[in-house]
């Protein structure tokens, strides 16, 4: 229907509304379509409306919506209403410039936003339903993502997010997937704490210019790996910080291949038994563990079975007491 200009509404016997019982409306490829469009849809559940570039209209109230799609759909007005209702669980939006400051409703458990960079992402306030974020080319704004707000979020996609520096989860959400695509990459920091659920970081790494990245109780996303080089860490890492997992052995991170490391901790990893046998970058300056009994015995200074290999960083503290 790409001549139609204007929806031709009617009134019926039930109080005046027209579709009354309707349920599912789907508006594609219109780019004509200008206005009209029903002001009260009483039973509608879900909504689409695409490539439809010269829509002004006021979207339908419409109190049980439980899905909303909106893609390239001109100027269209009356959504702050429309995606605070009661009802609402998916919204997908692409090639908007404007959403309200709420538009993340309590109900809401997926969002997928594409193309919207001027949107501003909601980030000062818990958002306990969403399960499921995607953010493609959107939320220029955001600068730093914590993922603690969204304490139910199993699965987040985040590509191409342009200032965007820094992540983080200190709360223990119930993370499964991550996938993480910065171009140009201003990606810097990356803390994830109590994920026990989390397996794998993104089979493409991490971004290639993360200099931070802290793990605090993530056991099966380390010990499951068996061998990060070639992917992870990035060889720009600075600083890494492993806390409480229980990881036997640092063989398979490649901490030989983090030419720029600087700064090392490793804290409450009881099990740890060893230095990595290929040792720890030249770069590394600063080397700081503590709660790993087995560890520190294996570097104790001049006899330890590890001391060759950290005796040439300038400052080693071995729980609680210097030795280089």
């Amino acid at each position: 229907m790409r001549s139609w200009k204007e929806w031709a509404s009617f009134a019926i016997e039930t109080g005046g509304l027209a579709f009354a019982h309707l349920q599912q409306l789907c508006i594609r490829n219109c780019p004509r379509l200008s206005g009209g469009l029903p002001g009260h849809l009483p039973s509608l559940t879900a909504l689409s409306i695409r490539k439809c570039p010269q829509l002004a209209s006021s979207l339908p109230i419409a109190p049980l919506l439980r899905e909303i799609k909106l893609d390239d759909c001109g100027k269209v007005s009356g959504v702050e209403p429309l995606i605070n209702g009661i009802e609402l669980r998916d919204m997908e939006i692409k090639n908007l410039s404007t959403l309200p400051s709420r538009f993340l409703p309590p109900t809401m458990t997926r969002l997928h936003l594409e193309g919207c960079h001027e949107i501003e992402l909601p980030i000062h306030r818990c958002h306990e339903s969403l399960q499921y974020l995607n953010l493609w080319r959107s939320c220029d704004s955001l600068i730093s993502f914590p993922l603690e707000i969204f304490p139910s979020l199993k699965k987040i996609q985040l590509l191409e997010i342009q200032n965007l520096e820094r992540l983080s989860n200190s709360d223990g959400s119930p993370l499964l997937s991550m996938y993480i695509s910065c171009s140009p990459s201003f990606f810097r920091s990356l803390k994830i704490s109590s994920c026990s659920h989390l397996e794998s970081f993104p089979e493409r790494g991490l971004p290639s210019k993360l200099v931070a990245l802290s793990l605090f109780d993530c056991d099966k996303l380390i010990t499951s790996r068996q061998d990060w080089e070639g992917q992870i860490p990035p060889p720009s890492l600075t600083s890494l910080v492993i806390f409480n997992v229980g990881l036997k052995s640092l063989d398979n991170l490649g901490l030989h291949h983090l030419t720029c490391l600087k700064n090392f901790r490793i804290v409450g990893c009881g099990s740890l038994r060893s230095m990595p046998m290929k040792g720890l970058s030249s770069s590394l300056s600063n080397l700081f563990v503590h709660g790993c009994p087995l560890l520190a015995k294996r570097c104790q200074r001049k006899k330890g079975k590890d001391w060759l290999l950290v005796s040439h960083i300038r400052c080693t503290v071995i729980e609680g007491v210097l030795v280089t």
